[in-house]
């Protein structure tokens, strides 16, 4: 296959990787900080302007970042990463695989494995699609107005129907990450992954304190948070 193509499909893939990893970690620090502490709130109550503000800029970094992940003409998007997919839909073959494979016994390696095609590009295509459009919906305006320009004065200028979730935001993050594993699962092993859902989110958050050497990437910052909290606790 084209060298070019596939050097421009890993470099697209390789900010939309960065993205998410960037915009997930920060909405993930969000929802751990609300979860972790309820009912047991007094060490950050030593600190309440940081906290306050940390959650706020939490949430902006997150939109923010969406706005660069779905951006039509920017540069790198996921639109452009599944474009050049879908026209060279070789990018993921097993034949490819082969060729990225070395000193393993290939055949018994990819047993059992679909190659991928059209039906699997269309399926993550409809992905982004449903994903693109609650953005647009929702968290344009405010990301372009609020965030990105100075456009409006403050908040109350932009169309209250387009008021947002936190939770919505989580979401989103969490079928972006679903998007950018089932990528990378393909393109490295031939083969599609388990999803991360909200549950095993909840229940990963709930587990840090015990499973430090396991954790995920885009908990990371929630397990420095933990580390903070209990300092807190025991000096603040």
């Amino acid at each position: 296959m084209d060298k070019s193509v596939l050097e421009e499909y890993i470099n697209q893939f390789e900010v939309f990787e960065s993205e998410v990893n960037y915009g997930f970690k920060n909405i993930c620090l969000h929802y751990s900080i609300n979860i972790l502490t309820i009912g047991r709130e007094a060490p950050l109550n030593t600190t309440p302007e940081f906290w306050n503000n940390t959650i706020f800029n939490l949430t902006t970094v997150a939109i923010l970042t969406l706005g660069r992940i779905f951006d039509l003409d920017a540069k790198f998007s996921v639109h452009k990463l599944l474009n050049i997919l879908g026209q060279n839909i070789e990018i993921l073959s097993l034949t490819e695989l082969r060729t990225r494979k070395e000193n393993i016994d290939f055949e018994e390696y990819v047993e059992g494995k679909v190659d991928f095609n059209k039906e699997m590009y269309r399926e993550l295509v409809n992905r982004k699609k449903t994903l693109l459009k609650q953005y647009e919906s929702t968290y344009k305006v405010y990301r372009n107005s609020i965030i990105g320009h100075r456009l409006v004065k403050n908040l109350v200028e932009i169309d209250t129907n387009n008021e947002f979730k936190y939770m919505d935001i989580l979401n989103m993050y969490i079928a972006l990450y679903n998007l950018k594993r089932e990528l990378w699962e393909r393109y490295h092993n031939g083969r599609g992954t388990k999803n991360l859902t909200f549950e095993k989110l909840t229940s990963q958050i709930y587990s840090l304190e015990k499973s430090e050497d396991r954790t995920p990437i885009y908990l990371h910052m929630a397990r420095d948070y933990l580390k903070i909290y209990n300092l807190l606790k025991e000096h603040g």
